[in-house]
């Protein structure tokens, strides 16, 4: 399970490097890259919300796993 908690955590934080890149390249457009700014927010939005959730549910499966060792 760790394993697959890993690979979530490594695609988010994938994730907010291309949200990062795409801020930079909408700073980079002026006002064209307005729309594309916003993207790259809700992305970077996503990641942390996904990371929030993933770590919510490592923190869940570690609990419930340290109660079967009772």
């Amino acid at each position: 399970m760790n394993g697959s908690i890993d690979q979530i955590l490594k695609t988010l934080k994938t994730l907010r490097l291309l949200s990062l890149n795409a801020r930079i390249e909408a700073a980079r457009a002026n006002e064209h890259g307005a729309g594309f700014s916003v993207v790259a927010q809700e992305m970077m939005g996503l990641a942390n919300a996904g990371e929030t959730v993933t770590r919510a549910i490592e923190n869940e499966l570690a609990r419930l796993n340290d109660a079967i060792r009772l």
